[in-house]
């Protein structure tokens, strides 16, 4: 009996310290997936269709009814798709068969995320949010065929080392399966990797 209740005070005291190790590792492997590049693409089109939104609601007096709603609407499809984005890779990293297909294969899985996002881009941001922004900023142009010269992203051959790095790590950090790092970590990510990096909605900007 004494043995037990010996065990369970370990067990209390040390409990914090582990949560607080497991917490300061998932905050690290969150900095570092931050920093090795990977969201560089995601925050400059952020960036960008957030200025546009900006520079197109200082038109609106200019606009037609239906110009308003044609820009609203594209944005929020924009949004929404880059936000589908940012939420299935954490839905990868989180759920235990994808981050066995990612460290079987991690190379191949950042390039095809990387990939994603760019088609992502291509379809809801330059086929059909920035012809509208082009139609009320810049008329005079909006009948050619345009690619925003502000956005310049480095060659997907150039960020795979440091980002397949990263995701080598995470997918180690489950290898034990401790559901106390699984919770830390998914907590960390919805908050610090997440929530910071959803567009603003648009009465926001």
């Amino acid at each position: 009996m004494r043995v037990c209740s010996i065990y369970f005070l370990l067990m209390v005291f040390a409990f914090p310290v582990l949560h607080a190790q497991s917490a300061e590792k998932s905050e690290k492997l969150l900095h570092e997936l931050s920093e090795s590049g990977f969201l560089q693409r995601y925050k400059q089109y952020k960036m960008e269709a957030e200025k546009h939104v900006a520079l197109m609601k200082l038109k609106r007096g200019a606009c037609s009814d239906e110009q308003k709603i044609e820009m609203e609407f594209a944005y929020k499809e924009t949004q929404e798709a880059f936000h589908s984005f940012l939420y299935s890779v954490r839905n990868d990293l989180l759920d235990a068969k994808m981050r066995r297909h990612i460290k079987k294969d991690t190379e191949l899985y950042v390039e095809n995320k990387l990939l994603e996002l760019d088609e992502i881009y291509q379809e809801y941001y330059l086929k059909k949010f920035h012809p509208i922004y082009l139609q009320v900023c810049h008329p005079e142009i909006a009948s050619r065929r345009t690619i925003d010269p502000s956005l310049m992203v480095p060659m997907i051959v150039s960020m795979l080392p440091a980002i397949t790095g990263v995701f080598t790590k995470l997918a180690d950090f489950f290898d034990d399966n401790r559901q106390d790092k699984l919770e830390v970590f998914k907590q960390l990510l919805e908050e610090e990797w997440v929530q910071p990096h959803l567009f603003r909605d648009w009465e926001q900007i």
